[in-house]
């Protein structure tokens, strides 16, 4: 392991701000030099910390770019998949450039993948192996806001409104009520949506005077 990228995660002063259980997408580059090898024949298994909960049979191929003597070869249709906490790496050894892998002294790839962080970590730090620790700060609560946007249609005397929900952290039980107040305006039938649709959760139409 060289080097690890988390990202969707913030900054804060000089650790990475994480929410159990929120979603992220994960950087893993992985690398070797003159005195750590990697092995070549077969297959590299990677064991996941206990915080980092990677996602389940996240399978993918990847293309590792091999450099000797000023040219550059690539070495394509390796593989690696995830079962459990693990992380298997399969080295294509019927490529035609596999012999320039197999001399290269300081061969390196990178994989992205998605994971979430666990429900309970524990610690002040993610130690994913080979000196690579990134200082990291649970947060346990969500910060949730609000946007609302409109524009008017001159040819159908309608106003469109936007209302967008933004949540840092995974956020639960979120309710958000738009009211239409007044008599100026009234709720044109069906025209409520959702983007995207699968966002879970209910849509109640209040009458003529918005939604919940």
């Amino acid at each position: 392991m060289k080097d690890v990228k988390i990202e969707g995660a913030k900054p804060e002063d000089g650790r990475q701000v994480l929410y159990p259980g929120e979603k992220y997408k994960l950087l893993l580059t992985f690398s070797e030099s003159q005195d750590r090898q990697m092995i070549t024949d077969g297959q590299l298994p990677y064991q996941f910390p206990s915080q980092v909960l990677p996602t389940e049979k996240a399978d993918g191929t990847f293309t590792i770019h091999v450099k000797e003597g000023g040219n550059s070869y690539d070495v394509e249709g390796n593989t690696f998949t995830v079962q459990g906490n693990t992380l298997t790496v399969t080295i294509n050894t019927t490529s035609l450039n596999y012999g320039k892998l197999r001399s290269a002294a300081d061969v390196s790839f990178t994989l992205a993948m998605g994971g979430k962080i666990a429900e309970k970590p524990t610690g002040n730090e993610i130690d994913f192996g080979n000196g690579q620790k990134l200082p990291v700060t649970y947060r346990d609560k969500a910060t949730v806001s609000t946007t609302k946007t409109g524009s008017y249609n001159k040819a159908t005397g309608e106003v469109t409104y936007t209302v967008t929900v933004s949540s840092e952290g995974t956020a639960k039980s979120v309710q958000v009520t738009d009211t239409i107040t007044g008599s100026a305006l009234t709720y044109v039938s069906n025209s409520l949506t959702v983007d995207p649709a699968d966002t879970g959760g209910t849509l109640n139409i209040s009458g003529n005077n918005g939604f919940v």
